[in-house]
């Protein structure tokens, strides 16, 4: 069967000390700064963890309008169009769902549990879900998937102007964490409403937002007896540790799961940069030096990743590394050197330590030899030299033999 290409969407934060950046603006800084920011989007490739593509845009800028403009990029630019993109909750909206799909683009984004449509769609599937047959060992969780027709608008209008609405089948997989369904309900109970209930047994006053919980949660029945409103609580608890992944393209939950999981390639990358290769601070205060450190970051991070890469395969086959940062790794290589002269180069000399990492990244170890030295086009061969006039040379001299016999 077909193999699915996965690339993780996804995108972080950049501080900046700099007034004289344009795209530098206040936003919801992901590393908790109180400075203005830019925003990286990257695409990764989840199986190599190689970058794709990057862009870079404005602080204030929030994940969910960024699609329609990748989507553009991706067309332009000769992407994978068979590959299917992998993104958060930050990226799912009703109007990225329909791009996407007017696109062709194949796509699993976790569903935001907020719309209507996804609470139906819980609400209707709850109870096989929670069902034990519906236990998945390999993702040790309870899932099950389901289809739903989907309308979207195309580009075609109606004689009023409407948009044309084409359909389409878009598959639900649904998965429930009852560890956290359990914490939810605990913390319900013994934070929210016992709290208020003891107050109320008590004779004490309420504030507010106390009468709300009230209200929502506990019934008078008079005499100082309460009970729990059912309802209310089974609306709250209703998507508390459930998830929907909703894809146009993967039609089995396990996969779609595992799939959505492996996006923290992305965090990887995102270390990569602003650990690695100093990208936490663009340090620059002028948008061509902006945009000039983004690129060599993005060039630097890609190098970065396929050295990571390395180091993961090395693991897996069971080699032991001496450190497990690439830090590290790169600092116990650091001190092999390259000479370079007149007629070639030699490296120094490598030590046991380096040649037990260097084999276990696969890297050819370098010779102490001097290479290199190539005859330059412009200069004379001695003509003593050239094989080829002593080859014709014994021709010339065997036929004169031959003739004297």
């Amino acid at each position: 069967g077909r193999i699915n290409t996965y690339y993780a969407l996804d995108s972080t934060s950049i501080s900046t000390y700099s007034d004289g950046i344009t795209k530098a603006k206040w936003g919801h800084n992901k590393d908790g700064d109180s400075l203005k920011q830019i925003n990286l989007l990257m695409l990764v490739n989840q199986e190599t963890s190689l970058p794709l593509y990057y862009r870079c845009y404005t602080g204030n800028t929030p994940d969910v309008s960024t699609v329609r403009n990748l989507i553009s990029e991706i067309i332009r630019t000769g992407i994978n169009r068979r590959a299917i993109l992998v993104a958060d909750k930050g990226y799912c909206s009703i109007r990225n769902i329909n791009e996407l799909i007017l696109s062709e683009l194949g796509f699993v984004i976790n569903c935001r549990n907020t719309f209507t449509f996804a609470k139906q769609i819980i609400a209707e599937n709850y109870s096989a879900l929670e069902d034990y047959c519906s236990y998945n060992s390999k993702i040790q969780c309870y899932c099950l998937t389901t289809k739903c027709e989907w309308y979207y608008p195309t580009y075609d209008k109606t004689p009023t102007g409407r948009a044309v609405k084409a359909r389409t089948s878009l598959y639900l997989h649904l998965y429930l964490d009852k560890n956290i369904r359990s914490e939810c309900e605990n913390t319900l109970l013994k934070r929210t409403i016992m709290p208020v209930l003891e107050k109320l047994r008590a004779n004490i006053p309420l504030n507010q937002e106390e009468n709300s919980i009230r209200e929502n949660f506990l019934k008078d029945n008079g005499n100082g007896n309460y009970s729990t409103n059912h309802i209310k609580k089974a609306e709250f608890l209703l998507t508390k540790g459930v998830r929907i992944l909703i894809s146009n393209d993967v039609d089995d939950a396990v996969e779609a799961w595992r799939a959505y999981y492996e996006r923290e390639r992305v965090e990887d990358v995102f270390k990569v940069i602003k650990q690695t290769v100093g990208g936490n601070r663009f340090r620059t205060a002028k948008n061509e030096s902006t945009e000039g450190k983004a690129f060599v970051m993005f060039l630097a991070c890609a190098v970065g990743m396929m050295f990571r890469q390395r180091v993961n395969q090395a693991c897996k086959k069971g080699m032991q590394l001496p450190y497990d940062s690439d830090n590290k790794l790169l600092a116990m290589l650091d001190s092999i050197e390259q000479t370079v002269f007149r007629n070639g180069a030699y490296y120094s000399e490598v030590t046991g330590v380096q040649k037990e990492l260097l084999n276990a990244l696969d890297v050819p170890l370098p010779t102490p030899e001097p290479y290199g030295k190539v005859a330059k086009e412009e200069e004379e061969v001695d003509e003593d030299d050239d094989i080829r006039s002593l080859d014709e040379l014994e021709i010339v001299l065997n036929k004169i033999e031959e003739q004297s016999k």
